[in-house]
């Protein structure tokens, strides 16, 4: 009875290991070169495996950001051009209408709603305000690029720009959402002060941006 179960394992595995060389054929990797590798690590193998992919510039914004995990996945979905925006309601046939639901100036796209919206321009530009920034607010693309160069660093100010950007798109997006679907708004000052709140809330919880946050106690 032993015998029969070491057989079958010894089989179930044969046929494991002959299953992977599939996987090497697609990555371009000869099953020599493997048997014949003075050293093996699992590090490289899995590198060879999965590819080249180059790194995007936006993943500072992500990497190390403390911020509410809800936030980051709204931001990750703006990056990436996948909210449902009017916009692309409308090139699936499910609305007909693309004016945005913050101003009702504009078609609804991602570079609209972040930040060219007479809305959400107000609530970024008194947000920039409150952590000392002056500067003209921008469309998506260009916003992106310049909070890539700002918040680069390990230092709090660029730690709470990233957890104020990310906390800023998540309730754009929702103050549009309930617009949409509530038929309920705020005004900007409103959704400023929630922001600001939030972001302190969020930052608390770190110590070492504690004294920044003692200078960031007021609303613009």
């Amino acid at each position: 009875m032993i015998y029969n179960v070491n057989v079958k394992q010894a089989s179930w595995l044969t046929r494991k290991i002959l299953g992977a060389a599939k996987y090497l054929n697609e990555a371009n990797i000869g099953v020599g070169e493997v048997m014949n590798a003075r050293s093996y690590s699992i590090r490289d193998m899995y590198n060879k495996l999965r590819g080249e992919f180059p790194k995007v510039e936006w993943r500072r914004l992500l990497c190390n950001n403390t911020s509410s995990p809800k936030w980051i996945f709204i931001f990750y979905l703006a990056i990436m051009d996948r909210l449902s925006t009017r916009d692309m309601l409308i090139t699936w046939g499910i609305l007909a209408n693309p004016s945005c639901s913050l101003c009702e100036g504009g078609t609804e796209d991602h570079d609209h709603l972040f930040f060219r919206c007479t809305y959400s321009a107000a609530v970024r530009r008194k947000l920039l305000y409150w952590i000392g920034v002056k500067r003209d607010v921008a469309g998506w693309n260009e916003e992106v690029k310049w909070a890539i160069k700002l918040a680069a660093g390990k230092q709090p100010s660029a730690t709470i720009y990233r957890i104020l950007l990310t906390c800023t798109v998540y309730h754009i997006w929702q103050e549009r959402n309930w617009r949409t679907f509530r038929r309920q708004q705020r005004r900007s000052e409103e959704l400023v002060k929630t922001i600001i709140q939030e972001v302190h809330c969020r930052g608390s919880l770190s110590p070492s941006l504690a004294k920044r946050f003692q200078d960031l106690n007021f609303y613009p």
